[in-house]
């Protein structure tokens, strides 16, 4: 049996097994069989839907936010984009799908393994996001997960998770403030036009939140070991806004955005 880690986020879709890994925007472009020219368009998932998610009549819409499923058809389609690449060969009836959800949507849980179920996964475990950055690091200590949607923290005591929460603190919300459209974050010059000043005013005003809040929640905890994880990390002056904001000392893993997905996976096989 298999173990794929999987991170559907509001930004992108991590997935990681076996050393191979994708991540892809979260954007999803539905067939539309009503063209008048005849032609039937095709189902479009990641940087595909990017490519045309500025056309004239086009509906680019997230399938999954918050770590539930609005779209079963899109939701299904990102699974199966990142099961074939990182499992190619191998059934989905031989594949332990190992899927983070935020902290705060557990219940979500059963809706989200009933999903897995009937596309006919082999094993099903959802489990909160972060767990899988600190299960990589040992599971003990806490995390920080800044993502395109939510920030997720959590403290965790050998393998038990202590304490979390979800907060509505992502990349997202800077970027939407900032009049990017839908698909505009995914572009590697979509800043280019934004006054440096707002941008930095911006990020450090969501570090300095992200700093208050968990410190709040680390009141009565003695364990000092800090990893900040997710995509978010990596963006523009976050990492130095957070160390102004004086969160504590940290440590970021060598790809932040995968981490998830990848102690996910790790959980996977030690479960096989």
């Amino acid at each position: 049996m298999a173990s794929v880690g999987l991170d559907i986020g509001n930004g992108f879709v991590k997935c990681f097994s076996d050393g191979l890994s994708i991540s892809f925007p979260s954007l999803f472009v539905k067939n539309n069989d009503s063209q008048w020219d005849g032609k039937k368009s095709k189902n479009l998932v990641g940087y595909d839907a990017v490519n045309i998610a500025d056309d004239p009549g086009v509906n680019t819409i997230k399938p999954s936010i918050s770590g539930d499923i609005l779209d079963s058809h899109g939701y299904g389609e990102f699974i199966l984009k990142s099961l074939n690449t990182v499992q190619k060969n191998t059934p989905i009836s031989e594949i332990h799908i190992v899927s983070g959800i935020p902290f705060s949507s557990k219940h979500l849980k059963e809706k989200i393994l009933k999903f897995f179920n009937n596309m006919g996964a082999k094993k099903c475990t959802v489990l909160p996001q972060a767990y899988g950055t600190l299960y990589e690091y040992g599971g003990t200590g806490s995390v920080i997960n800044i993502g395109h949607g939510t920030v997720e923290m959590m403290i965790c005591k050998n393998h038990r998770i202590i304490s979390g929460q979800s907060l509505n603190a992502g990349i997202m919300n800077i970027t939407k403030n900032l009049d990017c459209s839908d698909a505009g974050y995914t572009r590697n010059n979509f800043l280019d036009n934004i006054d440096e000043k707002i941008l930095k005013i911006a990020v450090s005003d969501t570090a300095s939140y992200i700093a208050n809040k968990y410190r709040q929640m680390m009141m009565g905890f003695n364990e000092d070991k800090l990893i900040i994880s997710g995509g978010g990390i990596l963006f523009h002056g976050m990492e130095n806004a957070l160390k102004k904001a004086r969160v504590g000392k940290f440590t970021i893993p060598e790809n932040p955005a995968m981490s998830n997905a990848r102690g996910l996976f790790q959980y996977g096989i030690n479960r096989e």
